[in-house]
């Protein structure tokens, strides 16, 4: 489960990203984000999460 929170760490809203490529955007200025804990399916395997962050700034001088 993903939930984005506001700066004050208000819920805005939770989902659960199920698909491959699923994506939220957010404004990393004006949010936060968190995700629940993994478990893996079978215990006799590793669990795994993957996670891409991108962070795009506008450069001095180049708006």
């Amino acid at each position: 489960m993903t939930t984005i929170t506001n700066e004050k760490g208000d819920e805005l809203f939770s989902v659960m990203l199920e698909r491959n490529l699923d994506i939220i955007l957010a404004n990393d200025e004006t949010t936060m984000h968190k995700v629940s804990n993994i478990s893996p399916i079978d215990s006799e395997r590793m669990a795994y999460r993957d996670v891409l962050v991108v962070t795009l700034i506008i450069l001095e001088g180049q708006e």
